[in-house]
């Protein structure tokens, strides 16, 4: 059997050959904003908030029937230098039409309590378990009346829509 150093050297080499899926938008070189990040611990129902730097793209590269969709990166608070050739890719949304900043908030506590309900589901140890991305809150400190964005992950692949809140439904068969 292999040892551990021999394990973490094919992680290393394996993380060293991932390429960065947003490299050539070249977000790295936008300007460097700072940020309140808003985080919300839903078993303890408190928010956290800390200074965060990012760069995002100015116009959105996607959108639903009720958000934009704009490219990020965010440096992480423990790296001990700043390149953002390796800062962590996400995805920031804002509603399309104007809404009350206190609807981001609602929109991420919402998220945060589905994936604590998720966790609980899986200690069930189901045949399939259930993941929802971790979620936060970011606040545009130098913008003008500092907007607030909902952030998350970007998770690479293709989307289906299998649903929607308006009440479409896919006849797409899933094989989750």
């Amino acid at each position: 059997s292999r040892g551990s150093h021999g394990r973490w050297r094919d992680a290393a080499d394996k993380s060293r050959s991932i390429t960065d899926p947003w490299e050539h938008h070249c977000i790295e070189e936008r300007v460097e904003e700072r940020a309140k990040r808003h985080r919300f611990n839903a078993l303890h129902r408190k928010w956290t908030v800390d200074d965060i730097l990012v760069k995002m793209e100015a116009e959105p590269f996607a959108h639903g029937a009720m958000r934009n969709c704009f490219r990020m990166k965010k440096l992480s608070n423990f790296a001990h230098q700043q390149d953002w050739h390796v800062a962590a890719n996400y995805v920031a949304k804002s509603y399309i039409k104007r809404q009350p900043k206190d609807t981001y908030f609602d929109d991420v506590e919402l998220q945060m309590d589905a994936k604590l309900w998720g966790n609980e589901f899986n200690k069930m140890n189901p045949p399939k378990k259930v993941d929802i991305l971790q979620t936060y809150i970011i606040e545009m400190v130098d913008r003008k009346d500092r907007p607030v964005f909902c952030v998350e992950h970007l998770i690479e692949g293709n989307y289906i829509k299998y649903n929607s809140n308006s009440g479409f439904v896919s006849d797409t068969h899933r094989r989750t």
